[in-house]
C-alpha cells in the first residue's frame, strides 16, 4: 500500500493553516503541512494505483482516489461511488 503525506503548501493570504473541515477527529485543528493526504492505495501496475482514499484539506471531505501515471505526470482521480463520478487532477513533479 502507498501513502502520502503533505510536504509544502504555498499557502495564500487568507488560507487557514490547519485544517479546519476534517470531520475526522485525529486530523481536525490539525496542521495541514506533514499530515497524511492519502492512503491506502494499491498498485496495479506499473501506471496504475487504485482503492485508496484522498483527504481534500479545503473541505474536510475524504474521496476514493485512483492514480494513473504516464512519463511526465500523475492523473489523480478522486470520487465518490464510482470513477464516473468525479473529477481529475494532473499532477506534476516540482523542481527547485
Amino acid at each position: 500500500k502507498y501513502f502520502a503525506d503533505i510536504v509544502k503548501v504555498y499557502w495564500k493570504p487568507n488560507d487557514s493553516k490547519v485544517c479546519l473541515h476534517c470531520k475526522d477527529a485525529a486530523r481536525k485543528n490539525q496542521p495541514i503541512e506533514g499530515m497524511n493526504f492519502l492512503w491506502d492505495l494499491k498498485k496495479h501496475s506499473n501506471a496504475l494505483w487504485d482503492d485508496g482514499r484522498i483527504l481534500d484539506p479545503h473541505n474536510g471531505q475524504v474521496y476514493r482516489v485512483r492514480i494513473k501515471q504516464n512519463k511526465n505526470a500523475l492523473f489523480v482521480r478522486a470520487f465518490i461511488g464510482m470513477p464516473l463520478l468525479g473529477r481529475t487532477q494532473e499532477w506534476h513533479p516540482y523542481h527547485a
